[in-house]
């Protein structure tokens, strides 16, 4: 016969988590939520970002070089005294540049090249503020951009982007030779620029050279015009007559 009665319920209660556990698992999450978010950076956004930035350094040091030779060089130099002809008797002339001019216009070329660009500081007084245009010049590109959509540009948070100069610039003047009737010659002279700067952004940096070709002017030489222009094919002479025999 069986017999009937009451079992004891046994309930189990959790004991609350300590404050160490729970500090402990926030600061894992904590960890995890980051270390997805830097990711994410790392391959998506960092690419993007450094692709704004190098066109936001090209456009800058354009205007910082362009600025500085047209001040120094485009404006100030005569190419008549930049350029000297050496008269040889009974010969053509030639021509040269003069190397106190050429020297001149390079050297304060290149140091406001540099100041602009931050390399040097600007130590002549009564000058705007050159040394201080790219020095370690500090952009701020909104994240948005990393969407691509044109809605969200300008939105997110700011991204720091720091531009600075790494190396000495680099300044040279080039000729273009370009004949042009007889014996006449139209020089058209260039000066070559050559920096490098570092793009500096979050979690990665990396170096970009920067060339620009600037035109500063031109010089026409006019040459003598021969006596005599063939074309270099030779014709033979005719052939003598002979005298009818008596």
């Amino acid at each position: 016969m069986k017999r009937w009665g009451y079992r004891r319920s046994i309930i189990f209660r959790r004991k609350p988590l300590g404050w160490k556990k729970i500090f402990l698992y926030s600061l894992l999450l904590f960890l995890l939520v980051n270390f997805i978010s830097l990711y994410f950076v790392e391959k998506r956004i960092t690419p993007i970002i450094h692709n704004v930035a190098k066109v936001e350094l090209q456009r800058t040091a354009t205007e910082a070089i362009i600025a500085s030779i047209d001040a120094n060089i485009t404006s100030k130099i005569d190419m008549d005294e930049l350029i000297l002809e050496n008269h040889r008797e009974g010969r053509a002339s030639t021509f040269s540049f003069n190397p106190k001019v050429y020297n001149e216009a390079l050297t304060t070329t290149t140091e406001d090249i540099e100041r602009r660009l931050g390399l040097k500081k600007n130590e002549q007084p009564g000058e705007e503020g050159t040394d201080s245009q790219m020095q370690n010049i500090v952009y701020r590109i909104p994240l948005g951009v990393a969407t691509n959509v044109n809605l969200f540009a300008n939105s997110g948070p700011e991204v720091p982007v720091r531009l600075s100069l790494v190396r000495d610039v680099d300044s040279q003047i080039r000729t273009k030779m370009t004949h042009s009737g007889i014996n006449n010659t139209f020089f058209e002279l260039f000066v070559d620029i050559e920096v490098e700067m570092q793009i500096v952004i979050p979690f990665y940096s990396d170096r970009e050279p920067i060339k620009q070709s600037v035109k500063i002017g031109d010089y026409f030489i006019e040459g003598e015009v021969p006596s005599y222009y063939g074309t270099g094919i030779s014709i033979p002479p005719p052939a003598p007559e002979e005298k009818d025999k008596e």
